[in-house]
């Protein structure tokens, strides 16, 4: 009998502790219940999402001072300290909208090719239209232009096939689209425009090239060159000196 009653008295206490519910209502600013509003009571560290009809209800709760936490997407995040001495608290919470204005912000981007840039469809007399072009720029190249490397002049030009035989730097052996790189014979070969190929018809290769240090640009047309530029099928590779100052007599520059 003794044990019976100190059961009872166990099961009365535990059912007499927890038997408080904090519940209510989740609101925007007009009045609308929220559906999906986290709502997070830190004390118990137990959290759970309002209905459809913007309810949220925590049961089976001690006697004591809670924190309250809730957030929505889109609404400001609210932390409420609540007194629960009732055995059910309805308590209802409204959110207001998010809404933040910020200073305008201008942006400013320079275009950057990184020393490789295209030709357009039409440039003077020339019709690049459908033809795959590349224009490396020699001076926004990041290679040392002293060593004349065709490796790294021509690095970020996709589909070369570069042969480097001649430490001297002074012939050039490259190819496209799977053709024999040697002495760059199967691409047309100018300077400034110009044929600089031993015999562009009969003996295209090419026996020297300008030193890199020189050049401005390096154009180079992919494919059969077609009439303007030639029957070889890897294409075309015209290198554009530096011209020299239009506003001095002499003038000279180092590395």
């Amino acid at each position: 009998m003794r044990f019976f009653i100190i059961f009872l008295l166990i099961v009365n206490s535990y059912a007499t502790r927890a038997q408080y519910t904090l519940q209510g209502l989740i609101k925007d600013a007009s009045g609308q219940t929220l559906e999906g509003a986290t709502v997070y009571l830190e004390t118990t560290n137990d959290w759970q999402e309002t209905t459809r009809d913007g309810i949220y209800s925590f049961q089976q709760l001690e006697k004591g001072r809670y924190i309250l936490s809730i957030f929505a997407t889109g609404y400001t995040s609210q932390v409420h300290e609540i007194e629960l001495s009732e055995s059910v608290l309805n308590y209802d919470i409204q959110l207001g909208v998010l809404d933040a204005k910020i200073d305008e912000v201008l942006v400013n981007a320079n275009e950057e090719n990184f020393g490789l840039s295209y030709f357009k469809a039409v440039k003077g007399m020339a019709i690049y239209h459908a033809r795959k072009t590349e224009v490396i720029e020699c001076s926004e190249l990041n290679v040392n232009l002293a060593n004349n490397s065709s490796r790294q002049v021509y690095a970020k030009v996709a589909g070369l096939n570069i042969w480097e035989n001649d430490n001297s730097g002074i012939q050039l052996n490259i190819g496209g689209r799977g053709l024999s790189p040697d002495r760059t014979s199967n691409f047309n070969t100018r300077q400034n425009g110009y044929d600089i190929s031993a015999d562009a018809l009969g003996y295209p290769e090419t026996y020297y090239i300008p030193p890199a240090q020189s050049l401005e640009r390096i154009e180079v047309v992919r494919g059969a060159a077609s009439l303007q530029y030639g029957t070889q099928f890897g294409g075309l590779l015209n290198f554009i000196t530096k011209e020299g100052s239009k506003k001095h007599a002499f003038r000279f520059q180092t590395a």
